[in-house]
């Protein structure tokens, strides 16, 4: 499921022109639109076969966390423990839940591609009347999707601009005023909800299931840190403070460490470098292509494995006289300049995750390569981890 498929029939170039950042927004849909995203029996195979920790699970009821120990033994769930607490109203909450089900992993790395920032999927179940969360906002962008019953939602207005995870003394001041939505959100309807946005969802005595999906937006602060970094060359930056000097020498040093920040934050190609840095260090998720990765020759014989990178936004291509970089996960690779056609063609794939076959890639160079070349140059990418190859998507058999 991509971003169009979340937003239809909103068109996604008006979202990004009219609410992203600025307005909430609520776009009804039809009622199985997210089933498939996580249906309760997949939710029952995750809390059945997975190992929890102090994070990733947790059970709310009126404001109120209920202690882990109630309802986990070991990490893992009680059955009969945690649904006597959600039969006595209490929401569960799981944290992450894109890395425990494919369909919510391939969501968003689709959005990550879009929004060019990791994105983070949280899970909220509840069965009778008591809300999990009081009156609240959060300090990032979020993508509530409806998968399944009906959650009475509230949003009001924000009371500060852009807050921060810092701003710690605004959450103890919720609006006053009447609620800007205050509606049913019925399986299949999609609300979007800026950062500092108060909300609060509250179940309808039946059950219901949402994902909340994390949009952490890099903001000028960011960019600041990012810059210091850089700055570290910069000697009217490493300068003393003459503490113990007059009023004028420690004038006279700030005054150079403000010109420094100032033409620093003035330079038109900070945020280009900022966003390449992202990128490059960004954590793949763990996506494997085993048993054959772990071969000698790391691929298989067979050539309908399909391509993706090891990062949902690939890694960055550096274009040299001689010479090509790829530029991953704090890593870097040099290969020949003759190269950059094989990258580029990978490059371009990225856009199609899961649409690009050894077979494809081979078929599309034959002419200027043999097929062992090339071979060999995708296994030595999968070496390096810059892709996976992975068995293709197979129909049900008898």
């Amino acid at each position: 499921m991509t971003l169009d498929d979340l937003l239809h029939p909103c068109n996604v170039q008006e979202f990004l022109a009219n609410y992203a950042g600025t307005g909430f927004l609520h776009v009804p849909g039809e009622a199985q639109k997210f089933a498939s995203l996580l249906p309760w029996s997949a939710l029952n195979d995750i809390l059945r076969t997975h190992r929890f920790g102090a994070k990733g699970i947790r059970m709310v009821s009126g404001g109120r966390t209920i202690p882990q120990e109630a309802f986990l033994k070991d990490g893992i769930v009680r059955a009969s423990e945690m649904t006597a607490l959600l039969r006595e109203a209490a929401t569960l909450v799981l944290e992450r839940v894109d890395c425990m089900y494919e369909p919510l992993t391939g969501l968003a790395e689709s959005l990550e591609r879009v929004f060019e920032v990791p994105i983070q999927i949280n899970m909220y179940a509840g069965w009778r009347v008591a809300h999990g969360f009081d009156v609240h906002w959060d300090d990032h962008d979020v993508f509530v999707v409806q998968v399944a019953g009906r959650k009475h939602w509230k949003i009001y207005g924000v009371t500060e601009k852009f807050p921060i995870r810092n701003s710690v003394e605004l959450r103890s001041q919720p609006p006053t005023s009447e609620p800007v939505f205050d509606a049913l959100l019925n399986p299949g309807d999609l609300l979007y909800l800026p950062r500092g946005w108060w909300h609060i969802a509250i179940p309808c005595d039946e059950p219901t299931l949402h994902l909340s999906v994390g949009v952490r937006y890099p903001t000028g602060l960011d960019i600041l840190r990012f810059v210091t970094q850089e700055m570290e060359q910069d000697v009217r930056m490493r300068r003393d403070i003459p503490l113990a000097g007059t009023p004028e020498a420690r004038v006279e040093v700030m005054k150079g460490v403000g010109d420094a920040v100032a033409s620093a934050i003035r330079d038109p190609d900070v945020v280009e470098r900022f966003v390449k840095v992202q990128r490059t260090m960004a954590s793949p998720r763990p996506t494997l292509g085993l048993p054959w990765s772990a071969t000698p020759q790391a691929l298989p014989d067979a050539e309908d494995s399909v391509i993706t990178f090891s990062t949902a936004r690939g890694p960055e291509f550096e274009n040299g006289a001689d010479a090509i970089n790829v530029v991953f996960n704090g890593k870097a690779l040099t290969f020949s300049a003759a190269a950059k056609p094989l990258f580029d063609f990978l490059g371009a794939s990225r856009h199609a995750p899961g649409q690009v076959s050894v077979g494809d890639f081979c078929r599309h160079f034959s002419e200027e390569y043999e097929r062992e070349t090339l071979r060999q140059f995708l296994a030595d990418l999968v070496k390096h981890g810059v892709i996976v190859l992975q068995e293709p998507a197979r129909g049900a058999t008898a």
